[in-house]
């Protein structure tokens, strides 16, 4: 007679679903529910993401790029108003799908799962179902409470910056102008001109202008431009992405590098770059001055020109903020594939109906005795 021990532990139908969900779900059960929605998300994402590579890959070609910003139209103030309502229009309207997308997803991670609330309750913690919880993220997946954060401060350059990406300027920018000899670069001694000293330019003396100016050439800060790139750049009525400029002139004083001062602005000492530039010969590199020491045409030699904060890149942050997205909806897919969040109060309902807590069984032996 032998006899064979075969060893049974006991296990519930919690125990046993819990196996199976465990088990990765099939790709046709990925495009079904709260998942088909994720699914959705990305293509919207990829879509809008494309938009914005395409627009700033297009705008680049066909425009010139001025300090990395881009005047597409210059014209009347009233037409020039129309596009820019048009592309604010669509880009709060992709914000707006971006955001639900995201904030969809941030749900989902937000969620626990029916594992998660088993050993949060076995601990006697509760956690939150279909709400928005942080008490979610300290008894969850370290995973899932990371793409969490991560979508939520991605969403920050979306309602930051995204809107700023497009925008009409109407008025120039105030701008000295200063003509110095060489030796203004270097350092040298100046002084104002005795007819210009009492003036002030746009919020602050020209002598803190003029020493700002000197300091920066000093530091390297300032854009330094041929005689004939200089010209081109500031001969214009609107100054969007330029302010104040320094004349270097051919020679040298022994009394005041600083030979002369301009300003675009609104007092009696005030020009029209317009004006200002009509007196200059390009391709002679020459400028009509006059004072009570000179009267004549000076020789150009370069310029120094105080830019504008950039602008562009905002439209380079909102497009990794963008792809930043649709690598979080796509990890949410890939983090949930076993297990089923509970999205939903009726969510928790239908798995709590369809198995109890697991409830622990002492393990059975059955003993087969044969002849």
């Amino acid at each position: 007679m032998t006899s064979d021990a075969i060893h049974l532990a006991a296990y519930n139908e919690q125990t046993h679903q819990g196996n199976e969900s465990a088990k990765p779900r099939p790709f046709s059960k990925i495009l079904q529910g709260w998942r088909l929605q994720i699914v959705i998300s990305i293509a919207a994402a990829t879509i809008i993401f494309s938009i914005n590579v395409a627009s700033l890959l297009i705008i680049r070609a066909k425009y010139p790029l001025v300090h990395d910003s881009v005047a597409f139209y210059t014209g009347s103030c009233r037409i020039a108003g129309r596009p820019t309502i048009m592309a604010h229009f669509i880009i709060n309207m992709m914000s707006t799908i971006l955001q639900a997308a995201s904030n969809f997803s941030m749900q989902c991670l937000n969620s626990p799962t029916r594992r998660e609330v088993d050993a949060a309750h076995s601990k006697s913690i509760w956690l939150d179902i279909g709400t928005p919880s942080i008490r979610n993220i300290f008894h969850g997946s370290k995973a899932k409470g990371a793409l969490w954060m991560l979508l939520g401060f991605s969403s920050f350059p979306l309602h930051m910056t995204w809107n700023s990406a497009v925008f009409e300027t109407k008025v120039t920018n105030q701008c000295a102008v200063v003509l110095a000899t060489e030796d203004f670069t270097h350092g040298a001694n100046w002084q104002i001109p005795s007819k210009f000293d009492n003036t002030t330019g746009y919020g602050a003396e020209f002598h803190d202008i003029i020493e700002n100016l000197q300091r920066q050439i000093l530091e390297d800060q300032l854009e330094q431009l041929s005689a004939e790139a200089c010209f081109d750049a500031y001969n214009t009525d609107t100054l969007p992405s330029r302010r104040d400029l320094v004349i270097i002139a051919n020679g040298s004083s022994t009394d005041s590098s600083v030979l002369s001062v301009w300003e675009n602005g609104s007092n009696y000492t005030t020009v029209s770059f317009v004006w200002l530039f009509s007196s200059i010969h390009p391709e002679e590199s020459n400028i009509y001055y006059d004072d009570e020491n000179f009267y004549g045409y000076i020789t150009l030699r370069k310029c120094y020109s105080q830019l504008e904060p950039e602008r562009c890149k905002a439209v380079l942050l909102v497009i990794v903020a963008n792809f930043i997205k649709i690598t979080s909806f796509i990890l949410t897919l890939y983090i949930t594939r076993r297990e089923t969040p509970f999205c939903t109060l009726g969510d928790a309902i239908q798995s709590f109906q369809k198995s109890q807590m697991p409830i622990p069984r002492a393990d059975v032996s059955l003993r087969i005795t044969t002849t």
